[in-house]
């Protein structure tokens, strides 16, 4: 069984979460700091019932596996909270005072840690989180493998030194602090670190092209289904059978009804509308742009140029030798001119994303910075270890060195992933990354991101209609 049908269960037929923790709190000391619930509690639970009951001064709460579907009403002063492995939705209201928060194994989509001031461990990992926002600048370690963030910023974290983001697909990493000594990142991952601003694109312009694509192949499935039904009425008249096939279409999503929906990927666009002869109001439109390679467009630019220097030298030798009049040859330098300029702006903006791309003075500094501060720690290992002092310079390399190395990493790719291969009737073969001992993995790095390469030269990127919204 699902957790969300069992969710639904326990709400509806076994919501016994809060008579169960009355009795269990019936068998404990008043003045205990420390309430360790070690059966499964079923349901919502309001912890008003600690005051209640003279509880004043709990600090952790620890809930085992259970089916507990939400919590209200936290005690203040806790700082430990622990419930693994339920089925909360959210766990809001907790008090400024958390430092260790535990949730791991439930159905969180969102969490707000905006007020968490003190938390230090932050466990929430095989949750449903798309993003985590607001964290607290007192974060040590954060674990939330097993989601589907897209998107994550550690800015705010200076102190951070254990990341587990693993099995997060798609993720783009941003301001990973230099101070994280353990990290456990998914097979592909990204660095975000420069950012294309001649490429414009909305903040959502890519969840509403998967919304879109969702919209489109689920019609597709319901029109595949009806066609595969209707072969299979083999009784029905053929005279009927038309009748009736004209009319089974899928529903439309604005209107509801069995009109089907027309779709496009033409002219640079993603659309789709009502198939009624008279369409409802609800529709999409979705202008995608044209993208090229930045460099091949460099390149083309650079011959432009190089044409365009020949033909002055052309014309000029046509003035002197009398082939055009000199006013016309003005005119037609004066326009020449023009394109020339244009056109060597656009060689000089590309130019200056390209080496922002690869030769970044400011990525290349602080790379310089970093590996200056390695040689420095490799001097106190080496007098550590003069002193016979092995702890302290296994220390500095675990916790300085280590994080220095994996920083400049970092920097130096913008996306980090691992391949794995195999030998398939003598031919190597790129496969799934598993724990098959067949297989050879290796680490692939590319220093610039592919998405960031293409230069779009089209529309501007923009959703300018989804359902009923412009």
């Amino acid at each position: 069984m699902d957790k969300e049908t069992e969710r639904i269960e326990v709400l509806q037929e076994n919501n016994t979460a809060q008579s169960t923790l009355e009795s269990v709190l019936q068998t404990k000391t008043k003045k205990t700091n420390e309430v360790s619930i070690s059966i499964p509690l079923s349901g919502a639970i309001d912890f008003k019932l600690l005051a209640s009951m003279g509880f004043s001064k709990i600090r952790h709460l620890l809930l085992s596996k259970g089916q507990i579907t939400g919590i209200h009403n936290f005690p203040d002063g806790i700082t430990h909270m622990v419930c693994n492995d339920n089925l909360l939705e959210t766990i809001d209201g907790l008090p400024d005072t958390i430092e260790y928060l535990d949730v791991t194994s439930n159905m969180i989509q969102s969490i707000d840690l905006s007020r968490l001031t003190q938390l230090k461990i932050l466990r929430i990992s095989h949750n449903k989180l798309q993003e985590l926002k607001g964290l607290p600048e007192s974060l040590q370690e954060l674990h939330c493998s097993y989601n589907q963030i897209r998107h994550l910023d550690l800015k705010n974290v200076p102190n951070l030194s254990v990341l587990d983001c693993n099995h997060n697909h798609q993720l783009e990493l941003e301001n990973v602090p230099d101070s994280v000594i353990d990290i456990k990142l998914p097979d592909t991952v990204r660095m975000k670190i420069h950012k294309n601003d001649r490429i414009s694109s909305l903040k959502d312009y890519e969840d509403y092209v998967r919304q879109y694509f969702r919209i489109k192949s689920k019609y597709d499935q319901d029109l595949k289904n009806i066609q595969s039904r209707s072969k299979q009425n083999k009784n029905t008249k053929r005279g009927q059978n038309k009748t009736s096939n004209a009319k089974r279409l899928p529903k439309c999503v604005g209107c509801g009804k069995p009109v089907g929906m027309i779709f496009s990927n033409k002219d640079e666009k993603l659309t789709a509308i009502c198939g009624n002869s008279q369409p409802c109001d609800w529709k999409v439109i979705i202008h995608k742009g044209f993208f090229v390679d930045q460099t091949k467009l460099l390149y083309s630019f650079l011959e432009d140029i190089e044409e365009m220097k020949q033909k002055f030298i052309q014309h000029k030798l046509n003035t002197v030798f009398e082939y055009i009049s000199e006013k016309d040859s003005g005119k037609l330098f004066e326009k020449e001119l023009k394109l020339y300029q244009s056109t060597s702006e656009q060689v000089h903006d590309l130019l200056n994303i390209y080496k922002d791309k690869y030769f970044s003075l400011t990525k290349e500094e602080s790379i310089r910075d970093k590996q200056k501060l390695i040689q420095d720690k490799l001097l106190l290992v080496k007098e550590a270890l003069a002193n016979h002092d092995v702890e302290l310079a296994v220390r500095i390399q675990r916790e300085e060195i280590a994080p220095l190395s994996n920083a400049i990493q970092r920097e130096k790719y913008e996306v980090m992933k691992m391949v794995s291969v195999k030998v398939d009737k003598g031919v190597v073969v790129q496969v799934a990354t598993t724990d098959n001992p067949e297989l050879t993995h290796y680490l692939a790095q590319e220093q610039v991101d592919m998405s960031r390469l293409d230069e779009n030269i089209g529309e501007k990127v923009s959703v300018e209609y989804f359902g009923n919204k412009k």
